[in-house]
């Protein structure tokens, strides 16, 4: 096992990266005249490890996303201290299961409309559909990143793009077979026809139509956003660079930039996508990849909806819109 950490002052002490050494392969020596030796060293993280697995174990109908997670993984070899998952109500049809463990994964993910990924501490993380409106990390921006005032400075303007995975007509195939398909015509007007097609494994043809409806709504808009921002972490202060260290992927931030000469201001609420590090003798240079936030702002306020089994959410009575 390999980690990385990062040590802010004496008494902070930040994760990085956990995972493991490439065998054989992932190890490469260089030498330069007349004293200058380097060895590079390849890793990583939990995701390889499942993909090298094959699943055997059956799952009984109406298992739901969160416990087949688990399953799985407990299958693979990991107890449970390895993963942390949102608990889910959605159900999955039966399945004799007798293939690789991370498509097999990518495919309960697909079917929940979550997400999974390995954390900085080598945990395996798995979010619930609405983890993205329930959730503090994903609905609260945990960092706010700025050009002026009292944010995080940026090392250099933020990089502008646009979210290109566009769909306007969404098939969704659950294991019934029975193909739910959703389309915006005004999208289809605007764009030109794109396809998503997703295969799931939901019990409930209702379940899978639901899913289509919620791809739809926020595949639909070509959302322009901000794509990137450059950090150069050896001049934030310590308090700063632990905010910075801290985030996860998926995690949600706000980034104002106010471009030079007449150009719009932004102020912009953003999800974690990928996070970069280049350290150098010099410097320690972080890239932060975002995705928009407005994807899931489309769907209101969290407090609007009714989820069944949620201590607060699931209450009757309590100016709740129920969908289904």
């Amino acid at each position: 096992q390999v980690r990385i950490r990062a040590r802010l002052s004496d008494l902070s002490t930040v994760d990085v990266y956990r995972g493991w050494t490439k065998p054989l392969s992932g190890w490469s020596f260089d030498y330069n005249q007349p004293d200058e030796a380097t060895a590079t060293v390849e890793c990583f993280d939990g995701l390889a490890l499942i993909a090298r697995h094959k699943i055997d174990t059956d799952t009984t109908v109406g298992t739901v996303t969160s416990d087949y997670i688990e399953d799985v993984l407990d299958d693979v070899g990991f107890s449970s201290t390895w993963y942390d998952t949102d608990a889910t109500i959605l159900q999955c049809a039966a399945r004799t299961a007798d293939v690789n463990a991370l498509e097999l994964i990518s495919n309960i993910v697909a079917t929940e409309g979550g997400g999974f990924f390995c954390a900085k501490d080598g945990k395996y993380r798995f979010d619930r559909l609405l983890a993205v409106l329930s959730e503090t990390r994903m609905n609260t921006a945990q960092a706010t990143f700025g050009d002026s005032g009292s944010f995080i400075v940026p090392d250099g303007p933020p990089r502008i793009g646009y979210m290109t995975e566009v769909a306007n007509i969404v098939r969704v195939t659950p294991s019934s077979g029975t193909v739910q398909k959703k389309t915006d015509s005004t999208s289809r007007t605007a764009y030109g026809p794109a396809r998503y097609e997703v295969t799931t494994l939901h019990r409930y043809d209702n379940d899978a139509a639901g899913l289509a409806e919620w791809e739809l709504a926020r595949r639909k808009e070509p959302f322009d956003h901000i794509d990137t921002i450059p950090l150069l972490l050896n001049v934030e202060s310590v308090a700063d660079q632990t905010t910075i260290l801290g985030l996860e992927l998926r995690d949600r931030i706000r980034c104002l930039f106010d471009p030079p000469g007449t150009g719009t201001a932004r102020d912009e609420n953003l999800h974690v996508r990928s996070v970069n590090h280049k350290v150098t003798p010099s410097g320690w240079a972080m890239t932060l990849g975002c995705s928009p936030a407005a994807i899931y702002d489309t769907f209101g306020a969290y407090s609007t909806y009714l989820e069944l089994n949620h201590a607060s959410n699931g209450l009757l009575n309590t100016a709740k819109l129920g969908y289904g």
